[in-house]
């Protein structure tokens, strides 16, 4: 299997979070515009990317069945990420640390990140079911990431309506509905789809190396609680998941996508969750910066031992 574009695409990520970088530090990237982006890359760019992943592949009924399967499969990985999360941090004292640290250990940037990653590994086909999977994220992460944040707090509850109609969940329906009715697309509306979708993995690197540069960086690199967490989610997650997988007798085409969207770094919506619920944001900053950086290195590892293992 070749994988010069894995690659690349990697390089190229840790390209665009030094640019961020160097931007938090000489305050290009302020507090301000970083709110700004972060708000542009979820509600704009983060449907539009979604739902032109699913709007470039031919329709057939194997692929769809496959689609809602990737949804159901894509839930039960997520249950047993979260179990493994929650027995890991008992160690932690303060309650706000640990919740930011449980969140992060759960849920990836599959979105941001992972579309890009899964593209350059699995193609087009890997993007077409990626775009399911962010659905399951997107329920789970609006139901059990409430859930975590609002543990001995009466003000955070769960609600139905926002859980199931997301910035996620949406485009992903419009998108499938597109799929499925293959509805002509103008092409300059399919162009300006890609255009805003493509927004999205600049975006959200810029604004996480400018978190990394607004952050202590002796605390940064010095806290082995962080280096702890980011070990959980970059290399346990993804070998637990790979090999629960091989023993379910998924498809390597399969066993490889939800790996590799588990191996990803900690979500950008660690920081907004923090930030919106008032949670120990300096540690959800703290922890989703190392994890993007260090999954530069371990994401690679874990291609590299599923073309091993499989391919």
């Amino acid at each position: 299997m070749d994988l010069s574009n894995f690659y690349s695409t990697v390089f190229s990520l840790v390209v665009l979070l030094a640019v961020g970088f160097v931007g938090g530090k000489t305050k290009i990237l302020g507090d301000g515009n970083l709110k700004g982006l972060s708000t542009l890359t979820l509600k704009i760019a983060q449907p539009f990317m979604i739902i032109g992943a699913m709007i470039n592949v031919e329709f057939s009924t194997e692929r769809l069945k496959k689609g809602l399967l990737v949804i159901a499969i894509g839930l039960a990985v997520h249950v047993v990420i979260a179990v493994i999360a929650h027995f890991s941090v008992f160690r932690y004292k303060n309650e706000d640390e640990k919740k930011v640290a449980e969140f992060a250990a759960i849920f990836a940037n599959c979105g941001f990140v992972g579309f890009p990653i899964i593209e350059s590994f699995l193609g087009a086909e890997g993007l077409f079911y990626a775009g399911f999977y962010i659905i399951s994220f997107n329920i789970f992460i609006w139901s059990w990431g409430v859930v975590i944040f609002g543990r001995g707090r009466d003000d955070i509850k769960i609600n139905a309506k926002t859980m199931l109609l997301n910035y996620g969940t949406v485009p992903s329906i419009i998108g499938i509905i597109l799929f499925v009715t293959r509805l002509p697309i103008p092409v300059f509306l399919s162009n300006a789809t890609s255009t805003l979708g493509a927004l999205c993995t600049p975006l959200s690197m810029l604004v996480t190396g400018a978190l990394i540069a607004n952050t202590n960086l002796k605390e940064f690199f010095l806290n082995l609680k962080t280096y702890y967490i980011c070990f959980i989610k970059l290399i346990i997650m993804p070998v637990v998941v790979a090999l629960l997988s091989f023993v379910c007798h998924l498809d390597v085409f399969f066993i490889s996508l939800f790996t590799v969207m588990s191996a990803l770094p900690t979500a950008s919506s660690t920081v907004m969750y923090a930030e919106m619920y008032d949670v120990s944001k300096k540690s959800a900053a703290v922890i989703t910066g190392m994890c993007t950086l260090l999954s530069m290195a371990t994401l690679p590892l874990i291609v590299k031992l599923l073309e091993l293992i499989f391919y």
